[in-house]
């Protein structure tokens, strides 16, 4: 075969699959680059107050990403909601976040909404193609979509993550429904009904069903039963899950008490319809917040206006039926996807939300492609775009289609920095609604956010000169006087706010705070009690509860405040840890370390709980569990002196002096001042008779205002001890020189029964006050007197004089039971500690009875 003829045979053979699908795929791409430049200004954006707080930072199965944490997160409602996978994102990102002094980094959170924006783009194009047949307008479509302002707030916003998963996962049921086969297989519904669920997983979009059913209908000729019976199973799936999570809303306190009255619904519905449309011709004034509509008669111009809107468009969708029907499917698919939203919104305090219309907008964006496209056919007097085939014609649409988007791309960006900050967010509210009571109250309440509790008060203050009778404002003036010390003023404002409002939980909630910080406990203590029995779900007021009762020392009661806590939230670390640390102190300790146990199951980087677990395991006796515990936490964080000293005193009873040492000595290198570590390695160096060390020992520890006279007091027993080693001449206090300090005048005890001396003895232990040690140098006195009588010989110590010092030394330090038992052998005899002996232990006896209560 000639060159010529395999060039002309090359020619007449088909495309490949490649050349083929490349429009589809450039479109795609542009789509997505739009995409990508219409959410790249968000990501410096931070963290919102609310539902970014709720379910990002301060949500523990979030910030505590584990395979455990994980799993749970899949098993229990979000609050009012049950949306794991998104939750699951949220920690992936929590877990690859570079970690800052405020928390964590946000940029990871933002820039996963922008490459799923960026994938729904995609996806977008692929869906309108489909229906279409032609590339151009998939193109266009997803162009719009990629570039329309009413986007960024589910992609600036952290928690638009669930619109984002439930559009995308949508989108592919929507695109299977149009990529139908003509005989539905096995895969083909496995396939549907995965992404449906995992859709319903994300966020409950339940009409989506009822849209691919129509798509369905528009992209196939030929009728399947068996793929509608799986629109109406996918359909069913989707009731069960809005009746689940309405109960669910129920029963968090979100319905009831906010929901529009069945009267006003339709004016609220016609409205919130109107509204959507209105911005999305025209928005330029796109607000993070709407405020609530309030009352609206019939004959309201708004209402008017907005039945006007719906009514045309509801016309224009039976106009394009038969003449476009692409247009009015378009159309159609909006009102149906955006129903639910509709009717979700009576439910709260809500009017009209941007990401609600993240997923119906497409129905608009292709119903404008399709007519913009036909316009232009007409036009330039060219096939109408609705039909199918490989037609170039009506690329002129692109010219008008990409200018809008341009300009949407121009009011996108202007529109990112709203969702810098929550104070950028609250200021744009009151840019857009500045005669709006309830969007003052977001500005003050943003202040609040920002810990700028005085401008709280000012722009709360101005607010409520407008309106002295809105009890959200007043609520607010009185958080921000409380955050500023004024908690009389602050009662008030919160008496006033709940005169207007008298079952407002928050607002409860404060006052309650209030009356404790005034001192009012047992009026705050009724409050709680009243709000929990209303709210018996809103976990700070158990906290606020626990508070009181830690104060007036009710024990049983706070054990009991503490268990209701965590039946509601049993992943908060902080009642956990308390309740731990009751029973650690009620000597209950099997239920401490349970309690314990699982903080550190649950966050193995939790320090504090790994300490207490060290302790409570030391107290049941288990020492070397409590050093493996105590190994962990050094190991996470070799700098905590107390984990350090712990594991040393563990040691010291294993018997392993070497490594205890290294601890306390350790502990001094890192606080230099730790009296605890140096009386604890005093004690170790007198055991082990190395004098020269106890020298050095109190020489390198500094004198400072609070350990002065304890430290003074340590190192003359160290001086005494190495003259008795080195046979050098005593201090003065050993020589007889009774020191006012009780803990020096022990030096001259110790001398005189070293020396035999029991003339001097006795005048010696005339002389010492009848005190007890000093309760926060108990300890570290104990270990440095004691060990050095406990050098002494044994016949010293074993003499009369030496037993009655042994009794006085436990009198000292509180001990009078082992006192009584020293006292009770020496009292018969008729020496000078027989006689003392027996007066000490009358005065014993008589404090005793003393202490007694009255019969």
């Amino acid at each position: 075969m000639s060159s010529t003829k395999r060039q002309s045979a090359a020619l007449a053979e088909p495309p490949g699959r490649l050349r083929r699908r490349l429009p589809l795929l450039t479109a795609m791409l542009i789509a997505a680059a739009a995409a990508l430049a219409f959410g790249w200004q968000t990501l410096n954006a931070g963290f919102i107050m609310g539902d970014d707080q709720r379910f990002v930072t301060d949500h523990y199965l979030v910030n505590h990403p584990s395979l455990d944490n994980a799993w749970t997160l899949l098993t229990i409602p979000h609050g009012d909601l049950y949306q794991p996978l998104p939750m699951l994102t949220f920690q992936i990102n929590y877990a690859l976040a570079s970690k800052t002094p405020a928390g964590v980094s946000p940029l990871g959170f933002h820039l996963t909404n922008v490459l799923l924006h960026s994938i729904n783009a995609m996806l977008v194009v692929l869906l309108a193609s489909a229906l279409t047949r032609r590339v151009l307008a998939g193109g266009l479509t997803g162009l719009l979509f990629a570039t329309h302002p009413m986007a960024m707030e589910t992609i600036a916003w952290t928690s638009g993550r669930m619109i984002l998963l439930a559009t995308l996962l949508s989108l592919v049921v929507l695109i299977l429904a149009v990529r139908r086969p003509r005989t539905p297989g096995r895969k083909w519904s496995i396939a549907i009904g995965a992404a449906w669920l995992l859709s319903l997983a994300s966020k409950v979009m339940p009409t989506v069903p009822i849209v691919a059913w129509l798509l369905d209908r528009t992209a196939h000729r030929e009728r399947d039963r068996r793929g509608l019976w799986i629109y109406v199973a996918l359909f069913a799936i989707g009731a069960v899950a809005v009746v689940a999570m309405s109960r669910l809303t129920q029963a968090e306190g979100f319905g009831d008490k906010q929901s529009t009255a069945y009267a006003d619904a339709p004016k609220q519905l016609l409205l919130a319809t109107g509204a959507y449309l209105e911005q999305y011709v025209v928005p330029t004034k796109l607000s993070p917040w709407t405020p609530p509509v309030g009352e609206i008669t019939w004959t309201d111009p708004r209402l008017l206006r907005a039945a006007a809107e719906v009514a045309a468009l509801l016309a224009v969708i039976a106009l394009l039926r038969k003449r476009m029907p692409i247009a009015s499917v378009g159309l159609g698919t909006f009102v149906l996807l955006l129903v639910p939203f509709l009717f979700a919104s009576l439910a709260r305090r809500l009017f009209v939300a941007d990401r609600y219309m993240y997923l119906p907008m497409i129905g608009l964006h292709l119903a404008v492609v399709v007519l913009v496209m036909s316009v232009t056919c007409v036009i330039f007097r060219k096939p109408k775009p609705t039909t199918a085939g490989k037609s170039n014609e009506g690329r002129a649409a692109a010219i008008p289609v990409v200018a809008l988007s341009v300009w949407w791309l121009y009011i996108g960006f202007n529109l990112a920095p709203v969702w810098n900050d929550t104070l950028s967010y609250a200021r744009r509210v009151v840019e857009c609604y500045p005669d709006d009571p309830d969007a003052h109250n977001e500005l003050a309440r943003a202040y609040l956010f920002a810990d700028r509790a005085e401008d709280a008060l000012k722009a709360a203050r101005q607010a409520a000169d407008r309106w002295p009778d809105n009890p959200r404002l007043a609520a607010q003036i009185g958080e921000a006087e409380m955050r500023l010390g004024d908690n009389v003023a602050a009662l008030a404002s919160f008496d006033m706010a709940l005169n207007q409002s008298p079952k407002h939980t928050r607002t409860r909630y404060l006052r309650a705070l209030a009356l404790t910080s005034l001192g009012r406990t047992v009026d705050a203590r009724i409050a709680l009690t009243a709000l929990i029995d209303d709210q018996p779900e809103f976990l700070p007021a158990y906290g606020a509860l626990a508070q009181i009762e830690r104060l007036d020392g009710d024990s049983d009661q706070l054990r009991e405040t503490l268990r209701k806590a965590l039946e509601i939230n049993p992943y908060h670390r902080g009642n956990r840890l308390e309740l731990a640390m009751l029973d650690y102190s009620q000597s209950r300790l099997k239920e401490a370390e349970q309690s314990l146990r699982l903080l550190v199951e649950r966050d193995p980087d939790d320090t504090q709980a790994l300490l207490n677990l060290g302790a409570v395991l030391a107290q049941l006796g288990r020492n070397i569990e409590a050093v493996k515990c105590y190994d962990r936490l050094i190991a996470r964080k070799p700098s905590d002196t107390a984990a350090r000293f712990n594991r040393g005193d563990l040691l010291v009873v294993l018997g392993q002096l070497g490594d205890a040492e290294q601890d306390f000595r350790a502990v001094l290198k890192s606080d230099p001042t730790n009296m605890d570590a140096a009386t604890r390695l005093h004690q170790m160096l007198v055991a082990s008779s190395r004098w020269s060390a106890l020298q050095s020992l109190w020489s390198e520890v500094p004198a400072v205002n609070e350990n002065a006279e304890e430290l003074t007091c340590y190192a003359a027993w160290a001086k005494t001890l190495i003259a008795f080693e080195r046979h050098e001449p005593l201090s003065a206090e050993a020589a007889g020189v009774v020191n006012r300090d009780t803990c020096m005048g022990w030096i001259a005890v110790y001398a005189r029964l070293r020396e035999h001396d029991e003339a001097g003895l006795a005048l010696a232990l005339d002389a010492m006050p009848d005190a007890t040690a000093a309760i926060d140098q108990f300890e570290r006195q104990k270990r440095v007197i004691m060990s050095a009588f406990e050098g002494l010989s044994v016949e010293n110590r074993n003499s009369r004089a030496g037993l009655y010092v042994a009794a006085r030394l436990f009198r000292y330090f509180s001990e009078n039971t082992n006192a009584v038992r020293f006292l009770e052998v020496l009292k018969t005899g008729d020496d000078i500690w027989s006689q003392k002996a027996v007066e000490l232990l009358s005065r014993i006896q008589s404090e005793q009875e003393q202490s007694l209560p009255d019969s």
